[in-house]
């Protein structure tokens, strides 16, 4: 076997590593976000509107600052960019793409939208951990706060509201329907 070819080998399997690991990780994160999705029903639906957003942000603060310190610690010590987030960061920066990448292109017209693409829309569907990833400046602990609280507000204002919404259409309408068609 030549050099070369070994080298080609050795690096096919590490992007293929490299995908592996990113794609284990987003399947980690998605099913957390679903068990945290049920965290927002069961306090929403246990504790009254205050209460339940005073819960949540504080839990969604803790679980955001540990994300983002874990991200920075693991981009130091080890290089890898988890989900290929500054990657991702550094698209809206890029001039040319050709007119073949539809995806890509898609990605950096929503890079270039920062404040709403990405901070409104993503504190409430991806999570402020992600976004402040995104949006942080590297050596900026000020920015990363504020991203952090802002997103994590947003998120929890939205959720919350949404399911509070949920029980009380469940509690008001769909429970005393069944008992009616029971009955």
């Amino acid at each position: 076997m030549k050099i070369e070819s070994r080298l080609s080998y050795l690096h096919l399997s590490w992007s293929w590593c490299k995908r592996w690991r990113n794609t284990s990780v987003a399947i980690i994160y998605l099913a957390a976000a679903h068990v945290f999705d049920g965290v927002y029903g069961f306090v929403s639906a246990k504790y009254n509107y205050l209460d339940a957003m005073s819960i949540m942000f504080f839990i969604l603060t803790i679980v955001s600052v540990i994300a983002v310190l874990s991200h920075a610690w693991v981009k130091e010590r080890f290089g890898w960019d988890i989900l290929e987030l500054d990657e991702l960061n550094h698209l809206g920066d890029l001039q040319y793409i050709p007119p073949s990448e539809k995806w890509k292109r898609f990605k950096r017209w929503i890079m270039r939208r920062r404040l709403i693409g990405i901070f409104l829309c993503g504190s409430i569907v991806i999570g402020p951990p992600v976004v402040t990833v995104l949006l942080r400046k590297p050596k900026s602990l000020a920015d990363n706060i504020f991203y952090i609280f802002s997103g994590t507000l947003l998120s929890v204002v939205f959720w919350v509201t949404s399911w509070k919404g949920f029980w009380t259409t469940w509690d008001l309408c769909i429970i005393p329907a069944i008992h009616k068609w029971i009955a």
